[in-house]
């Protein structure tokens, strides 16, 4: 992310962006989830893709900010960091699902390939015989 190329009076906004992608890129979100999987194809995506849903994600990042309320000075703000990382995990998920979503899977440039929304798969919760999905 170029910080430097941001629109005047939006430095503040490109800044935290930026750390939250390096958190994610670099620090503990690679460290725990990416076992050398770009950031599309990493668990949380194929959990969403699994239950058919970013509800997963969304709920993650809430828990996130409400958990930064009672960290210390840094964590709070790594944790918040991670709930801007689920939330952009949300969008990615969201403009595959309806087609938009152009990235490149080693080598193949797939920008601009209409991707095919799966239909949600029901899932057994285990509790109390709940289903997700259909």
């Amino acid at each position: 992310m170029n910080i430097e190329n941001s629109a005047a009076g939006y430095e503040s906004l490109a800044n935290v962006l930026n750390k939250a992608y390096l958190q994610a890129a670099t620090g503990k979100g690679k460290e725990r989830h990416a076992v050398d999987r770009p950031f599309d194809q990493q668990p949380m995506q194929v959990i969403s893709d699994l239950v058919g849903s970013a509800d997963g994600l969304i709920y993650q990042a809430i828990k996130k900010a409400q958990e930064s309320q009672r960290l210390p000075e840094g964590r709070d703000v790594a944790e918040l960091l991670g709930a801007i990382v689920y939330l952009a995990g949300a969008i990615i998920y969201k403009e595959k699902q309806r087609g938009y979503f152009n990235y490149t899977v080693g080598n193949v440039d797939l920008s601009g390939v209409t991707i095919t929304p799966t239909a949600p798969k029901t899932v057994e919760t285990g509790i109390g015989g709940a289903k997700w999905g259909d």
